[in-house]
């Protein structure tokens, strides 16, 4: 009977995969405009700002990298007054220290 592949082989392969390939920076950047007609850039002061926001306001914490498309919702505000607006909160794996860090600046 064929047995089915762990996870670990799984990622194991695909890291393979992933080596093989290899996509450059202006690979992933031609690909990601082919798809997106806007991409924001957020500062670290903005994520910061928004994990902050998410934690007190709704009691959910996020990493940095999982805060940035909320900081992006709040840089472009006024463009997108009106709309419907979701993004993915992700990154509650976030250190304490640095959440603590985080959390007590103004």
């Amino acid at each position: 009977m064929p047995t089915l592949p762990t996870l670990a082989e799984i990622e194991a392969a695909a890291q393979v995969v992933y080596r093989a390939f290899a996509p450059t920076p202006q690979y992933r950047w031609a690909l990601l405009q082919a798809h997106l007609d806007h991409v924001v850039q957020v500062s670290d002061d903005e994520a910061a700002h928004a994990m902050r926001a998410l934690y007190n306001d709704t009691h959910n914490v996020a990493e940095g990298a999982g805060a940035a498309a909320f900081a992006a919702a709040l840089q472009q505000r006024d463009r997108l007054r009106g709309q419907c607006v979701g993004v993915s909160l992700t990154g509650a794996n976030v250190d304490a220290a640095v959440l603590a860090r985080v959390l007590q600046q103004a």
